[in-house]
């Protein structure tokens, strides 16, 4: 999900991507635990998880995203 993090897709620019590597699970934070699906995007508010979305395409991504981001504005 590079590509995400370097083009914003007409994404608010308040959302922050960030990118963790899977195939180490030692690296990864604790919140990560409970990911079934690549890409997962979880989606933190004043840090604290408040959604997770699975998707499987760029224009899936950031159609949902956008989609969260209007409802929760």
């Amino acid at each position: 999900m590079q590509a995400l993090k370097e083009d914003r897709h007409g994404l608010d620019s308040r959302l922050k991507v960030l990118a963790f590597e899977i195939e180490s699970p030692r690296n990864l934070p604790s919140w990560a635990a409970g990911v079934r699906g690549v890409p997962t995007f979880i989606i933190f508010k004043d840090g604290q998880e408040v959604d997770r979305l699975v998707a499987t395409g760029r224009d899936d991504i950031v159609a949902r995203l956008s989609e969260w981001i209007k409802a929760n504005a």
